[in-house]
């Protein structure tokens, strides 16, 4: 449940609950409708019935919390999977040899970010470096998966790490994505630079690597549509925004090796921004 690839009323519930150790069904209905998703209170009670029957929620009187029990066994797998991904030398393998490359293939928008997102903390890790340069002709991935980017940010944040950022659209929504990531990990420019112009790329630099994630035109014009279509606060319709986004597409996702390249390309970006290469 809290492992899917969509944001579902479950995993809001199982969140709130968590942060705020009890609530009752009609005070988890309110917050879920202040936040990105629209549910109905016979939805809420749906939900917690089911999380009730899983093990997973207990409810006393009217207020319902996280089963100890279940806390507790997600606490081992959690420190399991770190144990496995994050101190484990095996992670090494996604990396691409000396001069060689690696290729994924998708067909889903969301599904790629995902993955996109592992592969960046992978990254930053495994080479050790602090500063991560990219090219994003639209940050669509935000506003699909709101909590999953800004958990990404706040785990750069805990780690030192920074992002430069050249976004390639002027809209309302990349400027508000632009605006909300915390300076402490995000420095970006909407300005012409390095790539502008192509948006169907998405380009990452750091150490000698670099990451390349291509959208087929479909998908491409299907979100500059989305961006240019929304003006202001009052066009925000994320049901639409998500829908618009979980769909099928055509995406190859490439890592490379490139000392040469890499280097190139990072000196690029640190003209652009005016920094020393070293951050």
């Amino acid at each position: 449940m809290l492992f899917a690839t969509e944001h579902t009323l479950s995993e809001m519930i199982v969140t709130f609950l968590g942060e705020r150790r009890a609530a009752t069904a009609l005070f988890l209905h309110q917050e879920i409708n202040r936040s990105l998703r629209p549910c109905s209170l016979q939805g809420v009670y749906h939900e917690l019935r089911k999380l009730q029957r899983e093990g997973v929620v207990v409810k006393v009187g009217e207020t319902y919390t996280l089963n100890l029990s279940w806390v507790f066994e997600l606490e081992e797998f959690a420190s399991s999977v770190y144990e496995n991904y994050v101190k484990s030398p095996s992670a090494r393998v996604v990396l691409p040899a000396s001069n060689s490359s690696n290729v994924w293939r998708f067909s889903n928008l969301l599904k790629t970010d995902d993955f996109w997102a592992q592969l960046l903390l992978v990254l930053y890790r495994e080479t050790d470096q602090k500063i991560l340069f990219n090219w994003i002709p639209h940050p669509w991935f935000y506003f699909a998966q709101v909590e999953k980017v800004e958990q990404f940010y706040r785990v750069l944040e805990r780690e030192g790490r920074r992002i430069y950022s050249v976004i390639g659209g002027d809209t309302y929504l990349d400027r508000r994505y632009a605006e909300g990531v915390s300076p402490k990990v995000y420095t970006y420019s909407l300005k012409h630079g390095p790539f502008q112009g192509d948006s169907s790329t998405y380009l990452y630099f750091i150490d000698e690597y670099v990451l390349t994630i291509k959208l087929d035109p479909l998908t491409t014009k299907r979100i500059d549509g989305l961006f240019r279509s929304i003006k202001s606060p009052a066009d925000m319709d994320y049901h639409r925004i998500y829908n618009t986004l979980d769909s099928q597409a055509r995406i190859v996702v490439r890592l490379r090796h490139q000392p040469r390249k890499a280097k190139a390309l990072i000196k690029e970006y640190c003209d652009f921004f005016g920094i020393s290469e070293m951050g």
